[in-house]
């Protein structure tokens, strides 16, 4: 593989943002909070933002319209300011061509052109709907029109892999000489579609989620925005990508294979995309529902053993779906760059369910300092979806 390194990820969650972020998921601190928003008569525990003091206002006066009048662009909006510096140093290093967007996400502005449509219905002015708001593309074109940039840019919305795919993506971008450096990440905001959609599906818990318990009933929803560059010199840090693979079980719309061969395939390619190397700390997809537990304990066990430590952390999060994949990532991005740390626990009542393959889940009390050399992070997605890639320095 091709050395492409990564800069220090920014990030926005119900988790806390910046540095806070990485310090409540060691700690084990959550950010989800009940709310009845979204489900009539009902409050369902969500990973909500909280303070997020970005309006409409506060994008550049050029990119003031309905189109980008969204939660997704204004969770953005921070982590792309705080980013200015390093993408004006290379713009004059590259060039503006050679800089791309490779973006994940499932939502950029569903909720807003609901509220619109509410609107124009009490009024009759349809002038605040913006068809583009729907546009899978909406983020990334708003993050090339911000930084003036003028090299490929897209989204990619594979549902919960759309994360994953945008780091392996932007990879490929710089491995195949198209870029320079890659902008990766996304944006995702919660609204009544998805989380309406996966309480019909019964795999939304109304309770706190609880992956790989014996107790477990689904799992909660969370938003986030995530920000990083992927270059082809280590300009940032010296933390690259190690090893990814993806592939596509085609096995059910909604439901994964039970008996988990392409998963299993997944990690072993993954695997061997090492090159012998190990994995020290394995982030898992953990939903908390039955399938997916089920699905990745046993192809985890079997490619990487019952010694590996792991953990989830969308208890914390909340499944933040189309960035899960690079907020996920971006924390272990993190992790090898402290490479002694911590790690993150896997918060959960205790009660393992037997039935599940056993593997070695970081308990809350853990307080160890571990080297962590490389690090890798598993997702799987709807319509039999799956993607995982590995970190590491040498």
């Amino acid at each position: 593989m091709h050395n492409i390194y990564f800069s220090i990820p920014g990030v926005i969650s119900a988790a806390g943002s910046g540095s806070m972020f990485l310090d409540n998921i060691l700690s084990g601190k959550s950010g989800i909070t009940f709310s009845d928003k979204y489900i009539n008569n009902t409050s369902v525990p969500l990973g909500v933002v909280k303070d997020l003091n970005v309006t409409i206002n506060d994008l550049p006066q050029r990119l003031q319209v309905e189109e980008f009048n969204t939660r997704a662009v204004f969770m953005l909006m921070p982590l792309l300011v705080n980013l200015c510096d390093k993408i004006e140093y290379l713009k004059k290093k590259y060039g503006s061509h050679r800089i791309g967007v490779s973006f994940g996400t499932t939502n950029p502005g569903m909720e807003e052109n609901l509220d619109a449509m509410h609107y124009y219905i009490k009024t009759g002015d349809f002038s605040k709907y913006s068809i583009h708001r729907n546009s899978l593309y909406n983020p990334a074109r708003f993050c090339s029109l911000f930084y003036n940039i003028h090299g490929p840019a897209f989204t990619i919305s594979t549902a919960c892999t759309s994360g994953v795919k945008s780091i392996i993506q932007g990879y490929r971008l710089i491995q195949s000489g198209l870029c320079d450096a890659v902008i990766c990440g996304g944006s995702d905001s919660l609204n009544s579609l998805t989380v309406n959609g996966f309480n019909n599906l019964q795999i939304l818990s109304n309770n706190y989620s609880n992956p790989f318990s014996k107790n477990r009933d689904g799992v909660n929803l969370g938003e986030a925005s995530v920000l990083f560059l992927l270059t082809k010199e280590p300009e940032y840090s010296n933390v690259r990508v190690k090893s990814f693979a993806s592939n596509n079980d085609a096995f059910h719309i909604t439901k994964q294979d039970p008996e988990s061969p392409y998963a299993v395939t997944l990690l072993e390619d993954l695997k061997k995309g090492m090159a012998g190397e190990s994995i020290d700390y394995i982030n898992l997809h953990a939903t908390g529902t039955i399938p997916n537990d089920q699905v990745e304990s046993y192809a985890v066990k079997k490619v990487f053993g019952s010694n590996t430590l792991c953990s989830g952390i969308k208890q914390l999060t909340g499944h933040t779906l189309g960035v899960a994949g690079s907020l996920e990532a971006a924390l272990c991005v993190m992790l090898v760059n402290k490479q002694n740390t911590n790690l993150p626990p896997h918060i959960y009542d205790g009660e393992y369910d037997e039935s599940l393959a056993k593997i070695h889940l970081v308990a809350k009390e853990d307080r160890n300092i571990y080297k962590i050399k490389n690090a890798a992070s598993i997702n799987f997605a709807f319509g039999g979806d799956n993607s995982a890639i590995a970190v590491g320095y040498d």
